[in-house]
This record gives structure tokens, sequence and C-alpha cells, in this order.
């Protein structure tokens, strides 16, 4: 039986320019994608947006994990209740797809954009990520949004923050979809 077939042209799209995004633990299934894609030789992702998706599991408790344990929207509290219905044991911390930044090699992934939230308690494990691509020969842009709590891409109809990093994104997705770099 045969696996399923690209079809990016059919549907009007060039499978040479592919990119992922994702916020928060959308991200990490971004994150997972890139690498996945890497490991199985499938068509070169071409960009990935990061807004706020934490690249290691469990999140320390230190940073702005301690800064921000009890929000502004976010807890801490919450994002253990989070990681609980989706870990089944301890054992899949290790997994890249819960925690990329353990994956073996981050060598050769796709320009990574990241946007963090200023007042977020994963906003240093967000951020931890950029310089290990970035040591790998990544090329990544990371910028922290003053001000901004996790999940403020959501409310890009009614705020400046969130309409900056989209415009970022943007930018950083027109350059890189492109094929400009």
């Amino acid at each position: 039986m045969a696996g399923p077939q690209p079809n990016a042209a059919d549907l009007g799209g060039d499978p040479a320019h592919l990119g992922v995004a994702g916020d928060s633990a959308s991200d990490v299934i971004a994150s997972a994608c890139a690498l996945f894609a890497k490991q199985a030789g499938a068509p070169k992702l071409s960009a990935v947006i990061n807004w706020y998706g934490p690249g290691i599991h469990p999140i320390p408790e230190e940073g702005s994990a301690t800064e921000f344990a009890n929000g502004p929207l976010l807890r801490m509290d919450d994002l253990h209740l989070f990681w609980e219905m989706f870990i089944k044991d301890a054992s899949d911390y290790q997994d890249f797809r819960v925690s990329p930044i353990k994956a073996a090699s981050h060598a050769d992934l796709p320009p990574t954009f990241i946007a963090s939230a200023e007042c977020d308690p994963i906003r240093d494990v967000v951020e931890a990520y950029a310089p290990l691509l970035s040591k790998a020969g990544v090329q990544v842009e990371v910028k922290r949004y003053p001000g901004m709590v996790h999940g403020f891409v959501s409310w890009v109809s009614f705020l400046s923050g969130p309409q900056a990093a989209m415009a970022d994104a943007c930018a950083f997705a027109k350059r890189h979809l492109r094929g400009g770099g």
C-alpha cells in the first residue's frame, strides 16, 4: 500500500517552500514536525514560526517560571495540569516530540522565528531553544514582546502587541517561504 502522496501543487502550493507554525503547545508539534521532516527525508521545510511554544518539558521552576508562576493568565499549575493530560510517564520528557530541545541533532532545521511574551511563565524555556538552534547553524530570529502574556497572538484583531508579532512573523515567513532566506 502506497503512503500519502504530496499534493501541494494540487492545492496551488509550492512543495519547495513549505513552513509550519504554531502557538504554545501547537508549536511543540510544529517544532517536532520540522525534526520529523528532517529525519524522514521529507521535503525540507523553509520556515518554522513559534509563538511562545516551550522547547522543553518539564518546565524548570526558575526564572520566568517563578516570576510569573501565578500569571497573569497562564499559571504554572495550569501548565502542570495540561502536561499531565498529554504525558504518559516521565520517560516521555526525553522524547523530542515533547521536548524539541532534546532532539539528537538540530542541524539542518529550517530558519525559525521565535516570539515570546514578557509576562509568561514559560518565556525563558521558549527563548532557550534559540541559542541551541543557532549553535547548530540554524538561522533564528527571537523577539520578546513587552507587556504580553501567554496566548497574546490570538488577540491580533484588537491589540498592537499581537499585531506587531504577527507582522514580524509574516515578514519572516515571506523572506523564507519565497526562498529569499
